[in-house]
């Protein structure tokens, strides 16, 4: 019979919608999880963890190491994405890195000089989407793995002069991606850049921390492997709602990262020669063993000794 027919289809529809829609939901709330990577993304898991290991803790560095400079980039447009990744301009460490940092920041006093943080502790799916926009790994973490600033381990930053509060000359500006931003680049640098540069690398490897190759403003700290991938806010781990001001540095154009994928309209780079050739890193064939270009990225083994390049510091 027709009609009974049409009540079948029609049951048919509302089963499938009514399964689809959960499917849809369960997605987007599993955004992150189509890595298979294990995260501490709850305060109840947060806050366990640090119970059972008070070195657990995340610290915000403006509280923990009074007089610090803070120039967060990612909580403006000033950066690598062009629109503003934290809703709070904060920066924060795992507790014997903040130690260590504060530290340092004592040393360096009496010289003069002082320590500005562009970043620290960074929220995994800040990560994510830094690699879905880019898909590199050379500058850019694998969200497979995770990175030393997603464990709380990591930290960018430079020094300044306190007398002046101005940034001491370095290679080249904070997120640079050149050859030259290398932590062991000399070629063209002048004196003071190349002293500038080896005393912040003298003072943080005393300190505990390792000089990440690449770059000459990121430092790991040791025993980063004690920590977990984390995927907490600022504002939770603060404790309150983000600033009303939370959109400085954002305009209609440039809004603020809300955890969703981002446009790929907006890549830095695509899958042609022209793109490529104006790619901010010039010379790969010279500075990598080889490179494959495929659709959105450039991945490259750089020629650091024999061994492939961890992927996972940044």
């Amino acid at each position: 019979m027709p009609s009974m027919r049409w009540t079948r289809l029609l049951l048919i529809m509302v089963l499938l919608t009514a399964s689809f829609f959960p499917a849809v939901s369960k997605a987007q709330d599993d955004t992150y999880a189509k890595y298979h990577l294990k995260t501490v993304n709850t305060l109840g898991e947060y806050r366990r963890l640090i119970a059972n290991d008070p070195r657990q803790e995340i610290v915000y560095l403006k509280d923990f190491i009074p007089g610090i400079t803070l120039d967060v980039r990612y909580a403006t447009a000033n950066n690598l994405m062009h629109r503003p990744m934290y809703r709070t301009p904060a920066a924060f460490l795992r507790l014997p890195a903040a130690q260590a940092l504060l530290a340092i920041e004592q040393q360096l006093r009496p010289m003069g000089y002082g320590l500005k943080v562009y970043d620290g502790y960074r929220p995994y799916k800040v990560t994510v989407a830094f690699y879905e926009a880019y898909h590199d790994t050379t500058f850019v973490a694998s969200p497979y793995t995770g990175s030393r600033h997603n464990r709380g381990c990591a930290v960018d930053l430079t020094l300044i002069d306190l007398r002046t509060g101005k940034e001491l000359f370095m290679p080249t500006p904070y997120d640079a991606f050149t050859k030259q931003a290398s932590a062991t680049w000399t070629d063209g640098l002048s004196e003071q850049a190349l002293s500038n540069r080896k005393l912040l690398q003298d003072v943080m490897l005393q300190h505990g921390f390792v000089i990440y190759p690449s770059e000459w403003w990121h430092f790991d700290f040791a025993g980063w492997q004690n920590y977990p991938v984390t995927d907490i806010s600022f504002e939770d781990l603060l404790g309150r709602k983000p600033p009303a001001n939370s959109r400085s540095g954002a305009d209609a154009d440039n809004p603020p990262f809300d955890g969703a994928s981002p446009d790929h309209s907006t890549l830095r780079y695509t899958a042609d020669w022209e793109s490529l050739q104006s790619h901010p890193i010039p010379d790969w064939f010279r500075d990598a063993k080889f490179g494959i270009f495929i659709h959105w990225g450039v991945y490259s083994v750089p020629a650091f000794g024999s061994e492939w390049y961890p992927r996972e510091m940044y």
